[in-house]
């Protein structure tokens, strides 16, 4: 998602009448999703890697 959708999320989300909010701080919400999704990026990219080691494995027990 790109940041005006994130944008357009959270403003949804501070204008709709079934959440009760005191302040939000739309800047650390935001922070807090892009450190998600990196963190989830990072996660992606791990279960690639381990992925392969999988299938390099495989291959070393074909040989023997």
């Amino acid at each position: 998602m790109t940041e005006i959708e994130w944008e357009q999320i959270y403003n949804q989300i501070s204008k709709s009448d079934d959440h009760i909010l005191e302040k939000v701080n739309t800047y650390n919400l935001t922070m807090l999703i892009y450190d998600l999704i990196d963190q989830n990026n990072t996660l992606r990219e791990k279960v690639e890697e381990l992925q392969n080691d999988v299938e390099i494995l495989k291959g070393y027990a074909w040989e023997q």
